[in-house]
């Protein structure tokens, strides 16, 4: 079954110099959210206030394994120009949610590859894993991010604020 990670559905579209990314964890999709900071998982800055298209993929997308169970999904693609970043918002203190966090982004760009292989070569790609309760990324995860990148070729940044460029 094809994907297609740019329905345009659920997109949203902002240019705002400062915006957040919120996930209400109750099975909707994550949104863009310009007014209550206290809703914000992640904080964009843009700086230059581009264009910025935010896709849902978690509750919007439907990625299967070849055994047909439903695999990992991240939280959301944003686009600016020709730059995909793949987000997923937690809002955790618990152990763990690096390697989940993590496992969910890989999972969505193996998926992303197979469904768009045309943007592959015209397009940045990179992975932001940002924790609400936990804003910079633990020293510790310096070896999650080394092996996410052998795994997929993508850099994986973690932290809470985006900065689009």
């Amino acid at each position: 079954m094809q994907v297609n990670f740019f329905n345009s559905i659920y997109a949203q579209t902002t240019n705002a110099k400062d915006f957040g990314l919120c996930d209400d964890q109750n099975l909707t999709p994550a949104y863009i959210d310009i007014t209550d900071i206290s809703k914000w998982v992640a904080q964009v800055v843009n700086h230059r206030n581009k264009t910025a298209t935010f896709y849902p993929i978690d509750n919007c997308i439907t990625t299967l394994r070849p055994d047909n169970s439903m695999d990992n999904r991240c939280d959301g693609l944003l686009k600016h120009d020709n730059n995909l970043i793949f987000i997923e918002l937690k809002d955790r203190d618990s152990q763990g949610w690096v390697s989940d966090g993590l496992l969910q982004l890989k999972s969505s760009i193996e998926h992303f590859k197979k469904a768009h292989p045309e943007i592959l070569c015209t397009s940045t790609i990179k992975a932001q894993l940002c924790n609400k309760q936990r804003p910079k990324a633990v020293t510790a995860s310096n070896v999650a991010r080394a092996r996410f990148k052998d795994e997929t070729g993508y850099i994986a940044d973690i932290n809470r604020v985006i900065e689009l460029k």
